[in-house]
């Protein structure tokens, strides 16, 4: 038991310095600084955009990107037991 509280008393000031969440930190000094002046003119005109063709439809996408490592999984598993 002493063990285990000697390890935790090394290791939780580790957590409690390197597992703070930067993400809550790091923000802080891209809010002081001053906005960016880009050398670019943007066209306030919106543009249409276009119909997209049919193989980048989101059902046929999702189902694509289920059936593929299924199948992969499947065909190993039927490889290794048959």
């Amino acid at each position: 038991m002493k063990f285990w509280k000697s390890r935790c008393l090394i290791l939780y000031p580790n957590y409690a310095i390197y597992g703070t969440n930067f993400s809550e930190i790091i923000p802080d000094f891209g809010f002081r600084k001053q906005p960016m002046d880009l050398p670019v003119r943007t066209n306030q005109i919106p543009r249409q955009v276009p119909e997209q063709p049919w193989f980048n439809n989101a059902a046929l996408t999702i189902m694509v990107g289920g059936i593929l490592p299924f199948g992969a999984v499947f065909v190993e598993v039927q490889y290794m037991y048959l």
